[in-house]
């Protein structure tokens, strides 16, 4: 892949998982009370590291030619943590 296609990869992943974060901010309030601690306490997690997600995101977008591939490492690394965290709120909320 080159540059423009892991930009345009990069923006659709960031697109989904905020998407994914709101419905799942959404359903909150449907959460089990055994578990909602633990949802609320995920969920929290998760919008402080929006923001470095969103930094790292912005990083790839700026990267020059010698700060590419740890911006692209770094991008990859964040989305991935943040995926995690999403699929943990989502097992909880089934």
């Amino acid at each position: 892949m080159n540059r423009e296609e892991i930009k345009k990869e990069a923006k659709k992943d960031i697109d989904n998982i905020f998407d994914k974060m709101d419905e799942l901010e959404s359903k909150k309030n449907k959460i089990q009370d055994n578990i909602r601690e633990k949802y609320e306490s995920t969920l929290s997690k998760l919008r402080k590291d929006k923001n470095e997600l969103q930094n790292k995101y912005k990083r790839l977008n700026e990267a020059t030619e010698n700060t590419w591939m740890d911006a692209s490492s770094e991008f990859k690394k964040a989305s991935n943590h943040f995926k995690q965290g999403i699929s943990e709120l989502t097992s909880l909320s089934h």
